[in-house]
């Protein structure tokens, strides 16, 4: 049970702590140079919401393959894994969030409001799983994996107090910031379970891997689709996609100028 935990807790928050690591040090020394709450408000809103458009769909597309994700991975031997994965992927992408707004309190000063932060997480976590080891041990591993996600979402809102307290900023930033990926990983959910049968044993690998494929397929696809139809809906606002949809441009824009200035260069 230890084993099929951690290996399951490993790959559902590979993604996230992928993602965590340079983000959080980009935030660090960011946030410790802003001077004004205009710029601190804006860069937090473009953090959470940069944050919310890659952990969301990850945490989601992970739940959605992860029944033909971990026979293809690790084999057979350990479908267990596959409901604790399910679960624990939306744990990594809000202890993510977790994480980074950790950094950016620390960066501002505040490094106590942290200690509190993740001492009342602690203790909420010890708590529920002593509650589901005395009265629903049945469940067994499985109950970890609930406790550690409860645990999370219970404490999401202590971790945006502190940023309300500490930076006066309001909690409307965080929602507003990640409704929008949100709405679209639940529809990337959707679509892929609608489109992937259930996972059989007798499956072979090659089906197998096939379906794991054309569930990553769907789901790009579909989440890309309905994030940028409601950004556009919601009048293209300023934030984290327009972010994105720069940085893009800039890259490819860079990418064809490079290209077209070598081309003639190399036909003589």
């Amino acid at each position: 049970s230890l084993g099929t935990y951690s290996i399951a807790y490993e790959l559902s928050n590979l993604p996230t702590t992928e993602i965590s690591a340079p983000i959080n040090r980009a935030l660090l020394p960011g946030f410790a140079k802003m001077v004004t709450p205009s710029e601190i408000a804006s860069a937090y809103t473009n953090a959470v919401g940069l944050l919310a458009l890659i952990a969301l769909p990850a945490a989601a597309g992970i739940f959605s393959v992860a029944p033909f994700l971990v026979p293809t991975l690790l084999g057979l031997k350990w479908l267990n894994a596959v409901p604790l994965m399910q679960i624990l992927a939306f744990n990594g992408a809000l202890l993510l969030f977790h994480s980074s707004m950790c950094s950016i309190l620390i960066a501002r000063g505040f490094p106590a409001r942290v200690t509190i932060s993740n001492a009342c997480y602690a203790a909420v976590l010890l708590l529920l799983l002593a509650i589901f080891f005395l009265f629903w041990r049945d469940v067994g591993v499985v109950g970890a994996a609930y406790a550690a996600l409860l645990t999370s979402v219970i404490c999401t809102p202590i971790y945006i107090y502190q940023i309300r307290k500490c930076l006066e900023l309001p909690a409307s930033l965080f929602l507003k910031a990640i409704v929008r990926p949100l709405f679209a990983a639940a529809v990337l959910i959707g679509a892929v379970r609608w489109a992937l049968p259930e996972f059989e044993q007798s499956m072979s690998v090659i089906v197998t891997v096939a379906w794991l494929a054309a569930g990553c397929a769907i789901g790009f696809v579909t989440y890309l689709l309905v994030i940028s139809a409601t950004w556009w809906l919601a009048g293209h606002p300023a934030g984290a996609e327009r972010i994105l949809m720069q940085r893009l441009s800039i890259s490819l824009g860079h990418r064809f100028r490079q290209r077209f200035a070598e081309g003639p260069h190399e036909k003589h």
